[in-house]
């Protein structure tokens, strides 16, 4: 049974006792007359009008009755009024105790007696008031004990099954309520101890996971252009020599590097989609460390630089910017399969390296689609490639405060700007 429900039962039962015990007050018919004392004023109201043993009406004149009356508080009825009837009924009406003069057998008149009545009905009128000024009190001293259990007990208990639902639901940002002199104080105070620790918990594994996930994707990111190495290798060597058993050998090479290659794409993809993004930590470095990155290229393809790079610090993540660089120098020599020029140009706020190759580039129609995630242009078909390559090139570029632009000029040129620090 929920509260409000005790409360509704306990005012519906407090409003019937209340109306019976009025009901039957109202309605007792029971008069506390002193029947010795009226007994004892009759007597001496008729030896006032006694004479030899006999009772006369008209011993007594009006002035006499009304004293009579008075001293007794008492009306005297003789028949001979003319108003007797009338008087009559109305005392009558007003529970007057009633008492017969009569001389023998004959009546005479009658002795009404109404101050007790009075008495009566006020003494009846003040037992109502009290009745319901205790009626009264109890039922706000009764209503005042249900709120003061509703505010410490009930509605605390309420509000921690609330909050432990929604931490039950995985809400563990969700403060507890608490208040002093709360009857639930303590118990409150060990479940917010208990949501914090989970918290923590929670957000502990949180980053060990995101930890491993990143691990294995640099891994899996970094071991790709070794692999690379090896094939552009083993093409090479290829190409110079006509020793069958060697050729057998390079055969061997060619499968197991193409077979590792494969396997490396599947993990870095299956990570990938879950981590989101790569960390990047872009700090302080001189750019001259960028050409080491290019020269390192050139034995992939026929790469050409056309000027120095301009002298200055820049901040970069030297493992990203080279994941980078790499990514676009092999996109190049993939796709387009001509020589490339880097231009570096020194601006305001930076360095700008152009990168370009004299291929047929990419089709306008798919050039907004280029960064994004898995998507692979027209010109991709029979070519091994995830199409994250350039997603994760602008990435890595804008973590580093950078840029990125593609766009077709005679060939496909690639802009990267590196901040200057």
């Amino acid at each position: 049974m929920k509260f409000r429900h005790i409360v509704i039962l306990y005012t519906t039962l407090l409003l019937i006792s209340g109306s019976m015990i009025l009901f039957h007050m109202n309605h007792d018919n029971m008069q506390s007359f002193d029947t010795v004392s009226y007994n004892n004023s009759y007597k001496q109201i008729t030896q006032q009008f006694s004479t030899n043993g006999t009772l006369d009406v008209t011993k007594l004149n009006p002035e006499q009755l009304s004293k009579l009356e008075t001293q007794y508080s008492c009306k005297i009825l003789l028949l001979n009024n003319i108003h007797y009837e009338e008087e009559l009924r109305t005392l009558q009406s007003q529970q007057a105790y009633i008492m017969d003069m009569r001389n023998g057998d004959t009546l005479i008149g009658k002795i009404c007696f109404t101050s007790k009545t009075d008495e009566l009905s006020r003494y009846h009128a003040q037992l109502n008031r009290n009745v319901l000024f205790l009626f009264a009190a109890l039922a706000l001293l009764t209503y005042l004990i249900l709120l003061v259990l509703y505010l410490w007990v009930i509605r605390p208990f309420q509000t921690l099954q609330k909050v432990t639902r929604q931490i039950a639901t995985g809400n563990l940002d969700l403060i507890f309520p608490m208040k002093k002199h709360n009857y639930f104080g303590a118990y409150t105070e060990s479940f917010d101890l208990m949501r914090e620790e989970l918290k923590k918990a929670r957000q502990a594994e949180y980053e060990a996971n995101v930890s491993k996930k990143e691990l294995i994707a640099e891994l899996s990111h970094d071991i790709k252009t070794p692999v690379a190495t090896i094939m552009a290798t083993s093409e090479v060597m290829r190409l110079r020599t006509s020793d069958a058993d060697m050729l057998k050998k390079l055969d061997v090479i060619d499968s197991k590097t193409s077979t590792i290659h494969n396997l490396i794409n599947n993990l870095f993809h299956a990570t990938l989609e879950e981590l989101q993004v790569l960390k990047v930590t872009p700090i302080e470095e001189p750019s001259t460390c960028i050409t080491e990155m290019f020269t390192d290229m050139q034995e992939i393809c026929e790469l050409q630089c056309e000027n120095e790079i301009p002298k200055m610090l820049v901040l970069m993540d030297k493992l990203r910017l080279k994941q980078t660089i790499d990514n676009i120098i092999r996109n190049s020599c993939k796709y387009a399969k001509t020589g490339i020029r880097v231009h570096f140009k020194e601006e305001v706020t930076g360095i700008k390296i152009v990168i370009r190759d004299f291929g047929p580039g990419v089709p306008e129609e798919e050039l907004a689609n280029i960064y994004q995630k898995f998507y692979r242009g027209t010109n991709a078909q029979g070519q091994d490639g995830s199409g994250l390559g350039l997603y994760l090139s602008k990435i890595f570029l804008e973590e580093m405060g950078g840029e990125l632009n593609c766009y077709n000029e005679n060939g496909f040129v690639t802009e990267l700007f590196i901040r200057k620090a």
